[in-house]
């Protein structure tokens, strides 16, 4: 009820609680001849009819102005601010995804979810060493012009979850080489016109689930490439499952793979157990090492960075986007310095959106850029 009513209401009944006062309190008459009757309205019975008249006065005037729907029909359309972080919704969208995942790659990875095979009813998520791009005409199944792009210097890493071929498929080992999990000739190489990469194809079980995976190596990748490239395929753990979600995955950022170690004069290891420093010396952040999310600020350090008075409005811009539902961006605050004696000098860009869903993350400062993802219930 608007504010006004209710004033209204209280004056009524202060009003109703005066009279019975007076009431109670005046004089007897001194003569004893009977006196005429009056007809006189009771103090409470005025008071709860005040109360009943305002009371039906405010339903109309709330109807009205437009403020009062009714209750059928569709649900009214969301509109999220698109500036600041404390954005909240009036209601939370329905989850389009049932099986969280997490995967540790290098920072400066590129990475495409199912968009980068748009005619595959799998989902799936890539990463790779160069821009991908998606789509190609011949097999839908596999990353077509993403292979056609590939340099020699190149690997792509493509993780379907989609089942399995095998009845029981293996787990996935801890680590791999190629020994465990060796190059075959596939139709990939066909689809893509590529027959010198080396390709690496299987099934395995990942927690409680079952996955096919595509490793591709370029015909010239050098031995410390290749044992990142196996050390991310490694790093693909089972997370959680969703309950009601849409048959969407949200395949969230690990960090460690490669592990980061910031320049002087910050400390090696952040001040939050059980994470890691995750990006590059240009620009970085810090992640739950499980993948696991925690409600946090947007914290962001970068050795370019000069900190306090000498750049009192840092020049970071950060960028929320939901994915699986319906569109959503939402865009970080003006960043701030900070600065802790664990930690060192860094950045903050307002809060994560206290929204849930599958949420990318992207940082751009002084040229540089950083993305990760996160799942937030």
């Amino acid at each position: 009820m608007p504010n006004d009513v209710i004033a209204q209401v209280r004056r009524y009944l202060d009003y109703a609680a005066g009279a019975r006062a007076e009431e109670t309190v005046a004089t007897i008459p001194e003569t004893t001849q009977r006196q005429p009757r009056k007809f006189a309205v009771r103090p409470w019975f005025a008071a709860v009819g005040a109360f009943v008249l305002v009371l039906a006065l405010s339903s109309v005037i709330w109807v009205l102005t437009g403020q009062g729907e009714p209750l059928t029909g569709p649900a009214p359309s969301i509109t999220p601010s698109t500036t600041g972080s404390s954005t909240v919704e009036t209601s939370s969208p329905p989850v389009r995804y049932n099986r969280v995942f997490g995967l540790a790659y290098p920072p400066d990875w590129h990475r495409a979810g199912s968009e980068l095979m748009p005619n595959l009813g799998f989902r799936s998520v890539t990463v790779a060493t160069m821009p991908l791009r998606p789509g190609g005409n011949r097999c839908a199944q596999v990353p077509e012009n993403a292979m056609r792009d590939m340099s020699a210097d190149d690997v792509l890493l493509t993780v379907f979850f989609a089942g399995s071929l095998s009845p029981e498929p293996p787990p996935l080992p801890e680590i791999l080489d190629e020994s465990t999990f060796p190059a075959s000739h596939t139709e990939a190489q066909e689809c893509a016109e590529r027959d010198t990469l080396a390709v690496h194809w299987g099934d395995f079980k990942v927690g409680e689930e079952s996955v096919y995976v595509l490793l591709v190596f370029g015909e010239e990748v050098e031995p410390s490439r290749r044992d990142t490239a196996w050390q991310v395929l490694a790093s693909l753990q089972w997370q959680t499952e969703v309950p009601g979600g849409g048959g969407q995955v949200c395949v969230v950022t690990r960090a460690g793979v490669p592990e980061l170690t910031p320049p002087d004069p910050y400390n090696p290891d952040p001040s939050s157990e059980g994470s890691h420093w995750y990006g590059t010396p240009d620009l970085w952040t810090v992640l739950r090492s499980d993948g696991s999310y925690t409600p946090r600020k947007s914290v962001w350090w970068s050795a370019a960075s000069q900190g306090g008075a000498a750049e009192p409005d840092p020049d970071l811009e950060v960028t929320w986007r939901r994915l699986f539902e319906n569109p959503l961006v939402i865009e970080g605050e003006p960043a701030t310095n900070a600065f802790t004696p664990e930690d060192g000098s860094f950045m903050i860009a307002g809060f994560d959106p206290p929204l849930p869903g599958c949420w990318e993350v992207t940082a751009t400062y002084k040229g540089s850029t950083l993305s990760y993802v996160y799942e937030r219930r």
